[in-house]
This record gives structure tokens, C-alpha cells and sequence, in this order.
């Protein structure tokens, strides 16, 4: 799983967000921590694409390094968080 969710970050490095769009079951969190504009929660699909569309054009040349990727659970009910 940790390797997939590297390939997920190298293809948004690229501005390709829909690879990590496809990954979401039908019920998800996806949460960005902080007091900023991008920080928040999303819980529907529709918010979370919006979220990663502004992401790529605010932030055109923004590049991801992964320090630690840490997954638990299973494959039905998985939790992954990046730092």
C-alpha cells in the first residue's frame, strides 16, 4: 500500500489528481490539517475534486516529498496518513 500511495503523489506531482480521486471508496475523509485556506475536510467527492483542482492551479509547480506514509486497517476500511 505504501508504494501505491507513492505512485498516487508522483502522478499528482505531475497534476494528475484524478489517480488519487479513484482511490476513494464511497464513503471518505479527506482532511488537510491547518488554519489556511486549503485545510479542512472534505467528505464528498465532488468537494474533495474541487479541492484538488484549486490545489493544481494555485499551486502549479507544488511538488509532494514523502517522509512517512503510515496505513492501517483493512483493505475495506483503510486508513492512510502522509506526512
Amino acid at each position: 500500500m505504501r508504494r501505491k500511495i507513492a505512485a498516487l503523489f508522483h502522478e499528482l506531482n505531475r497534476g494528475n489528481y484524478a489517480p488519487i480521486l479513484n482511490t476513494a471508496a464511497g464513503r471518505f475523509e479527506h482532511c488537510f490539517a491547518g488554519q489556511h485556506a486549503l485545510s479542512g475536510r472534505r467528505t464528498s467527492m465532488a468537494q474533495t475534486r474541487a479541492w484538488y483542482a484549486r490545489l493544481v492551479r494555485i499551486f502549479p509547480n507544488l511538488r509532494f516529498e514523502l517522509d512517512r506514509v503510515i496505513v492501517c486497517g483493512w483493505p475495506w476500511d483503510t486508513l492512510v496518513t502522509v506526512e
